[in-house]
């Protein structure tokens, strides 16, 4: 086998692989969520809040679980928080899910109706929705038609698409 190359296929097929493998295995972190890789757009949680995470809420994201795989998930504590992601779909209080952790994506937002494109977003204390925020680590780049926003949210809040940055924001 001396000699022998890699070919564009065999790259493609190897890429491929490793994004499956990705997909159902995600990097095990251990405090710090920039050890994920940057096409990882979703992590594993366990909704450790007593209630539950609406579909697309924003949840912190804490230490590793007990399970050594998800990270604990819960309603956010203090604004600002950098460590959070976006529920993939309802989470049950106590259950598993998903949540993006960047990405373009759709997230509940509060006062959304008059944001421009290109506002930042960021976390706000004791809710599942984001907020305008001068140095938020989310972009807004999409409106929801009134007609596709989900039924049952609170008067203000509605669903917008947002950029997700896990790093530094835009």
């Amino acid at each position: 086998m001396e000699g022998r190359m890699i070919t564009p296929e065999s790259a493609e097929r190897l890429q491929k692989v490793m994004r499956t493998v990705e997909a159902h295995h995600p990097v095990v972190t251990r405090g710090d969520d920039t050890a994920l890789p940057p096409f990882v757009e979703s992590a594993p949680v366990v909704n450790t809040s007593g209630l539950a995470v609406p579909q697309y809420g924003i949840v912190w994201l804490g230490a590793t679980a007990s399970d050594g795989y998800s990270r604990n998930a819960s309603q956010i504590e203090y604004p600002g928080v950098t460590m959070f992601g976006v529920a993939t779909a309802a989470i049950p209080a106590g259950a598993p899910g998903r949540a993006w952790i960047s990405g373009v994506h759709p997230v509940l937002c509060s006062n959304y109706a008059a944001m421009p494109l290109g506002t930042r977003l960021s976390t706000q204390a004791a809710s599942w929705f984001a907020l305008r925020a001068a140095l938020g680590l989310m972009l807004l780049v999409g409106t929801v038609p009134g007609i596709d926003q989900p039924g049952g949210l609170p008067g203000g809040v509605g669903l917008v698409r947002a950029r997700i940055d896990r790093g530094r924001p835009f």
